[in-house]
């Protein structure tokens, strides 16, 4: 029977490319996360492996096929490319069922065939994207080519907005090639976090990203504004949690740094450190972090600040965060007067989940900034001095009494050269278009 699927498949692929499908291939491969395909293909694997050891008791190929061209359609909705559009591509198909017997063997309908050839041929495709087989414990979405600054985005995205900020500048530059958003680490711990944070990810057709989340007791968490019970938050809005993984925040950074080159990621921090306070005091996380991390940069106060070093009476891991953190370690905190997302609602359209968490925050409605302190954190980790002055001389501070010291390379400050050029690229990264550049 395996000799038989893989005579199918084999056949399939000679009709796939002869019919000059690999423009449209290539196209549907762009739009989609390889991660996605890769993820419903080796559910499939494993059920046709299943499968074939049933031949012993004679089990119909049609059943087989069956079998399959279901499980795969369930796994439709993990694509939003045409590939998987059955209806739409029974034409092309039905040239191609004509290059095997099956019709004979099994005496199943003109439609069927179409319908199941169909499915084998997404599937061939998939099971093209990696020869490997993902282990079950396997994060979904780790498997991405990384295109520029390869990044790792921590927020506390609840109480502000401008964590949302953030995130969309990180989407812009993922869309111009310069950054690729490897996953994203949450340090709150409120439970619609996750799908708001999917929502922003699925509106830049990017909802396979792994998101990672604090999954200890947190002292006096955050509500939000721009999630909650109605039905109208950004939570609710379209996103998809089963294409993606939401996991421990320990457990998604290693297996996320295991998989890049070394002095290569990019970490963004622009809440508390908690999740990283964990990863450090992790034996595995710790070495990860040394040989794979090249920068952690910090939104937050230089001297005594009052909200991400201290909030949720987390002042204690901060420190230890600074203290043992094995690489470079910059903090920011300039932004507060720069205002951002005042032409989200212009130039943007209501399906936009930063378009509606910048209308809900505090209830200020369309057309109202916010302050850009973690979009400014994000703009110094991806471009550096290019925009920013770096000072290594000089110290910084805790309200614990802690302090530490500056060194080149190690422990500095940044700050933006043009407070206004900065602003205005934010604005610009902000409200761009998914696939736009494309």
């Amino acid at each position: 029977m395996k000799k038989k699927i893989e005579g199918l498949i084999a056949a399939l692929l000679t009709g796939f490319y002869s019919d000059g499908c690999a423009e449209k291939r290539d196209s549907v491969i762009t739009h989609c996360h390889k991660s996605r395909f890769i993820n419903s293909i080796n559910v499939l694997k494993k059920n046709m492996e299943v499968l074939l050891v049933r031949k012993s008791e004679k089990v119909p190929m049609e059943n087989v096929l069956r079998s399959l061209a279901w499980q795969l359609s369930g796994q439709q909705k993990s694509c939003r490319g045409s590939l998987f559009n059955i209806k739409k591509e029974s034409t092309d198909m039905n040239r191609n069922a004509k290059l095997i017997k099956i019709r004979e063997r099994s005496k199943m309908k003109t439609d069927k065939i179409i319908f199941l050839v169909a499915t084998l041929m997404a599937f061939l495709l998939c099971s093209a994207c990696d020869d490997g087989e993902l282990k079950s414990d396997t994060i979904i979405g780790l498997d991405v080519e990384v295109v520029g600054v390869p990044v790792i985005y921590e927020t506390d995205m609840t109480l502000d907005v401008d964590d949302v900020g953030a995130l969309a500048v990180l989407h812009g530059l993922q869309m111009e090639g310069k950054v690729t958003i490897l996953g994203i680490s949450y340090n709150e711990t409120h439970p619609l976090a996750p799908a708001a944070i999917d929502a922003i990810n699925t509106y830049y057709n990017c909802g396979t990203i792994p998101i990672g989340k604090y999954t200890k007791i947190l002292r006096d968490p955050d509500p939000s504004d721009y999630y909650s019970a109605r039905t109208d938050d950004v939570d609710n809005m379209t996103h998809d949690l089963s294409d993606n993984s939401v996991v421990d925040a320990v457990e998604l950074y290693k297996q996320i740094l295991a998989n890049q080159l070394d002095s290569s990621v990019v970490v963004i921090s622009v809440g508390f450190l908690n999740n990283l306070y964990d990863l450090l005091k992790d034996p595995e996380g710790f070495m990860l972090v040394e040989s794979k991390v090249r920068l952690l940069a910090v939104m937050g106060g230089l001297h005594n600040d009052g909200f991400n070093f201290v909030r949720h009476n987390l002042v204690s891991q901060t420190q230890y965060v600074i203290e043992n953190w094995p690489g470079p370690l910059v903090t920011t905190h300039v932004g507060g007067d720069m205002i951002t997302g005042e032409t989200l609602t212009s130039r943007t359209p209501a399906t936009n989940p930063v378009r509606k968490a910048y209308e809900l925050e505090w209830g200020v409605g369309p057309n109202k900034g916010r302050s850009s302190w973690d979009q400014v954190t994000t703009m110094y980790a991806i471009f550096g001095t290019q925009y920013f002055i770096e000072d290594w001389e000089g110290n910084g501070s805790l309200p614990n009494g802690y302090s530490w010291d500056f060194s080149k390379g190690y422990r500095g400050y940044a700050a933006p050269i043009d407070d206004r050029q900065v602003e205005q690229k934010i604005e610009r990264l902000m409200t761009l278009t998914p696939f736009s550049g494309l």
